[in-house]
């Protein structure tokens, strides 16, 4: 299975789109998804959920979610992918091979590139990382500023692999295609026409 942050929140068997319900529902598994196999007590999801003030039936609406998602995940794949989500006292884990998330695999992509000495190498794994991206993190489930704090340092990671990528473009000798990229770049941001990817 093959679960995306890195733009609209969505969970994919092969060439099969799960229903992971609702935006908010959505969002609790971005959350659950972002600690993978890590706990997330109640009180943090309703915290992120309802940053101002949450209405008393949160934590109810929580488990709701959280039950909904259980669904969603099993259902989906007849609970042979491996992906669960599991109660321990009052928090949540999504017990999951980490890289199936796009998250956690755009990261480990970037550390391998990192380790690479050959530039071909580490151009094509950057390439490959940067790849992932689909817009901003967690795009349809909630507001840039909650984003910003569940996604901390991770925009800052995609430009540092992008300028690492450039770089090593460079060092092949790639000048033009370097300028193009850049060019391009530049007229999408001043014209408003969508997220860079690389």
């Amino acid at each position: 299975m093959d679960f995306r942050l890195l733009g609209a929140v969505e969970a994919w068997e092969q060439k099969l789109q799960l229903d992971l319900g609702p935006r908010k529902q959505r969002f609790a598994f971005a959350i659950l998804a972002l600690h993978a196999n890590q706990l997330v007590p109640v009180e943090r999801l309703v915290d992120l959920t309802w940053p101002s003030q949450p209405p008393r039936t949160a934590q109810h609406a929580i488990h709701v979610r959280v039950s909904g998602l259980r669904r969603a995940i099993a259902d989906a794949t007849s609970g042979q992918n491996g992906a669960n989500i599991i109660t321990r006292g009052s928090a949540y884990m999504l017990k999951v091979n980490p890289l199936s998330i796009d998250v956690h695999r755009f990261r480990a992509v970037v550390t391998g590139a990192r380790q690479e000495n050959d530039d071909l190498v580490k151009v094509s794994l950057l390439r490959h990382a940067l790849s992932m991206w689909h817009g901003p993190p967690l795009a349809d489930v909630t507001t840039p500023d909650a984003a910003a704090v569940l996604c901390q340092g991770l925009e800052e990671s995609r430009l540092a692999a992008l300028e690492e990528c450039l770089d090593a473009e460079l060092r092949l000798g790639r000048h033009a295609a370097v300028v193009d990229e850049l060019t391009t770049s530049w007229r999408n941001t001043r014209t408003g026409n969508g997220f860079r990817r690389c």
